[in-house]
């Protein structure tokens, strides 16, 4: 009786024990297909995003060089300043960034043009003490200097100063880092590593 007793006790410990590590195995139970792809999706939209943002930027630094090697300068005349705003929705924030308008006027070769640009590269950073600064320094019926592209005059900037890449890579070193610390995690949920018996 008492050795009945004892298997007894033994056979209820053990199916606990199953159980246990039934339970415990719940959580690393494989994803399914829908919620990979659903994974991989959000981590593509995020890659695509960035991807178009940086590509983005660098190209306005591009023009931004461009403008600094190649415009010329010309007199211009201020017809209209003021700091406006646009609201900028990264990061799922809402930022406001103020920017400078300046709408002048300039001649090339007798024939007038018109240009509201500042610079290319103008409006990334959207301080509001900045865009106030540049504004004050170009009011209305100021004469002020503007450059402009030779070869197509109605492209123009007041500032063709060259462009800092320096808070560029910064930026791209510290997005790295974050992305591929989120695609690690997703990929080791989405892939979890077989366990060895």
């Amino acid at each position: 009786m008492r050795e009945f007793l004892i298997a007894g006790e033994r056979a209820m410990s053990e199916e606990h024990s199953t159980q246990g590590n039934n339970d415990e195995g719940g959580d690393d139970a494989p994803m399914s297909t829908r919620d990979k792809l659903f994974f991989l999706g959000v981590m593509t939209v995020i890659a695509l995003g960035a991807g178009f943002v940086v590509m983005s930027v660098f190209e306005d630094m591009r023009l931004q060089m461009h403008a600094h090697n190649n415009f010329v300068p010309v007199q211009a005349r201020v017809l209209e300043s003021e700091v406006k705003t646009r609201n900028s929705h990264g990061s799922g924030n809402n930022r406001v960034i103020h920017y400078p308008y300046i709408y002048y006027r300039f001649e090339v070769d007798g024939k007038g043009y018109r240009s509201r640009r500042y610079s290319y590269t103008y409006g990334l950073e959207g301080s509001k003490s900045r865009a106030q600064e540049i504004v004050a320094a170009h009011p209305p019926g100021a004469a002020v200097t503007a450059y402009y592209n030779p070869e197509n005059p109605k492209k123009a900037l007041l500032d063709i100063s060259k462009p800092d890449p320096t808070w560029f890579y910064a930026f791209m070193a510290l997005f790295g880092a974050i992305y591929l610390f989120i695609a690690g995690t997703v990929i080791r949920a989405v892939f979890p590593r077989q366990k060895t018996l």
